[in-house]
């Protein structure tokens, strides 16, 4: 095997490394409870607000087709059923791309203690103590990376239109090492590490967090599943850079 292919693998391993450990470690569930209920209750409700947004939408292209003549009225049917489904499909695609961001978001000050807590307790690593100016910055370029991802996977939805399948090599690609990267930050920031600084280290390992990447990519085509693998990612993230810092 070559080193790229030993180290994609590595970094593959690494997220189940970390969600092995997050459930066999029964002290950090607690971590999650609050950012878990939070994001759960925020889908209950875009689901409703989206069912909403779907009937009215479907009351508004009735309405529209309804002055059709009756020869046309199949034309104002496929009409419906396609503006609908396209609908539901860009919902869809938010709620998959966002789950991620929303848990972050709801879990911020208890993902950090959860990996304060592993670093420490489990890793015997004692991690350095940030001023709340660096940390507020650290926040808020992960979120600008992270929307950036986001606007990239938008941009391969419409390449993957013209080209299905090197756009979808392309995107899983450059998708996945963005992944690796920012999740690779989080555990950097812990370290007095900026996003810039963690992106340099990821670029100088970049098959072992394309690989962390890609198994983060995989994980999160399952949605729902997301909701209790993520901690475990966090975990592997810090697992990547306590042996980033070893080297």
């Amino acid at each position: 095997m070559t080193k790229w292919a030993e180290n994609f693998c590595r970094g593959f391993a690494f997220s189940l490394r970390g969600v092995r450990l997050f459930y066999t470690t029964p002290g950090l569930w607690k971590y999650t409870v609050f950012p878990l209920i939070m994001v759960i209750a925020t889908y209950v409700l875009l689901g409703y607000l989206g069912s909403c947004a779907v009937g009215a939408f479907a009351g508004f292209i009735d309405e529209k087709c309804a002055q059709l003549p009756d020869f046309l009225q199949w034309l104002a049917t496929a009409a419906r059923a396609v503006s609908i489904l396209l609908m539901i499909m860009i919902l869809s695609v938010i709620a998959v791309v966002s789950i991620g961001t929303l848990y972050e978001l709801f879990g911020g000050i208890f993902f950090d203690a959860l990996i304060h807590r592993f670093a420490g307790n489990l890793c015997n690593r004692k991690l350095p103590e940030l001023n709340w100016k660096f940390a507020l910055k650290a926040v808020f370029d992960t979120a600008i990376y992270s929307v950036n991802t986001m606007l990239i996977i938008l941009f391969f939805l419409l390449v993957n239109l013209l080209l299905p399948i090197a756009g979808q090599i392309v995107m899983i690609l450059i998708v996945s090492y963005r992944f690796g990267v920012v999740y690779l930050a989080m555990s950097g920031f812990h370290f007095g590490k900026n996003l810039l600084q963690t992106k340099a280290a990821a670029y100088a390992n970049k098959m072992l967090v394309l690989g962390f990447g890609v198994s983060i990519y995989l994980m999160f085509l399952f949605p729902l599943a997301v909701l209790f693998l993520l901690p475990g990612i966090m975990l592997a993230g810090m697992l990547i850079y306590l042996e980033l810092v070893k080297k």
